[in-house]
């Protein structure tokens, strides 16, 4: 980055034009964060964008109310409840 850049980041804030694939932490909500200044952005995998955490956390209220589970979480779930052999 040039210093120029650097400055105007620094002065007003990143616009965040290059992010990374989304992620889920631990706690199981996903993210992006920009390549260009660090940071990690709240990312909605419903609407498919950048959010705010509020809306963040609605659409984790949303997956829990329809039963989403994540890759390979219904398996898991119906193997400690002895439905599916090991």
């Amino acid at each position: 980055m040039t210093w120029l850049k650097l400055i105007l980041a620094y002065l007003f804030d990143c616009v965040h034009p290059n992010t990374t694939w989304p992620h889920r932490d631990r706690t199981g909500l996903a993210y992006v964060c920009c390549l260009d200044c660090g940071r990690e952005l709240p990312y909605s995998l419903r609407r498919m964008s950048i959010v705010t955490s509020r809306e963040r956390l609605e659409d984790r209220k949303f997956e829990a109310q329809t039963n989403l589970h994540p890759v390979g979480g219904a398996r898991t779930q119906a193997r400690q409840e002895g439905l599916l052999a090991s």
